[in-house]
């Protein structure tokens, strides 16, 4: 094969994964950017353990996951000590919920303040990161904004 035929195959081939890599990017952050800004909690017909021992609670964590997702069970685990209610949603048992919220992957976790409905922390695609972890475990310091959390998402676990 000639020198200049090879150099033009290899530019080619250089700007078609950059292509590629640029739409893949792209369409994650399409994704993760639909996050909601506000999620009614009165569809999820909270029981009293989730409502809190009062049934005042003031968040609730909402987490959507689906069952054969690892990120999903890191953030059941993480989920599991903090002091706010937690309301686990099945994506497969109950995809009407997800549709309704416009959740298209799992996990997709949402800090929920029951007043308001506004979603006060989200994250989605992805485990639970070290700032996350900290911040849920420890609450003296608050937690990332949805916007940081957002723009942070990695790996994607499909629903």
């Amino acid at each position: 094969m000639d020198e200049s035929l090879r150099l033009v195959v290899a530019i080619a081939l250089m700007a078609s994964v950059a292509i590629a890599a640029a739409a893949l990017r792209r369409a994650r952050r399409r994704r993760v950017a639909a996050l909601p800004a506000r999620f009614d909690l009165g569809g999820l017909a909270l029981d009293r353990a989730a409502a809190g021992s009062d049934g005042r609670a003031q968040r609730v964590w909402v987490l959507f996951s689906a069952p054969l997702c690892h990120a999903c069970r890191q953030w059941k685990e993480l989920l599991a000590d903090v002091a706010e209610p937690v309301v686990e949603i099945d994506l497969r048992e109950r995809p009407e919920l997800a549709a309704r919220a416009g959740i298209a992957v799992a996990p997709t976790v949402l800090l929920v303040d029951v007043a308001t409905g506004e979603v006060v922390y989200a994250a989605a695609g992805r485990g639970p990161d070290a700032d996350t972890l900290a911040a849920v475990r420890f609450t003296s310091r608050p937690l990332p904004s949805a916007a940081h959390a957002s723009a942070a998402a990695r790996s994607v676990c499909s629903a």
